[in-house]
């Protein structure tokens, strides 16, 4: 079900966490994922997660920030 919402397009996961819905996006053949998460620990476990599934790469960004504070400031000023 995923596959079908995500292929070809950006994904945002915000509180990301151990980056899974990151990690099943880009398996699922997502063009680009960034993932959020105030934690550089939760990144870390992101940024594995990705490797240990075959999908590092620059095309998955990941951001130590506070989500929301993210998302105030990242409003309007998505790339394509």
């Amino acid at each position: 079900m995923m596959a079908e919402q995500v292929r070809g397009k950006r994904f945002l996961n915000l509180f990301c966490y151990t980056g899974v819905a990151s990690v099943q996006a880009a398996v699922a053949g997502a063009a680009s994922t960034t993932s959020v998460d105030l934690s550089a620990t939760y990144l870390q476990w992101c940024y594995d997660n990705l490797a240990l599934n075959g999908q590092g790469g620059n095309q998955h960004l990941l951001v130590q920030a506070d989500a929301m504070a993210w998302l105030e400031g990242d409003r309007g000023h998505a790339s394509s």
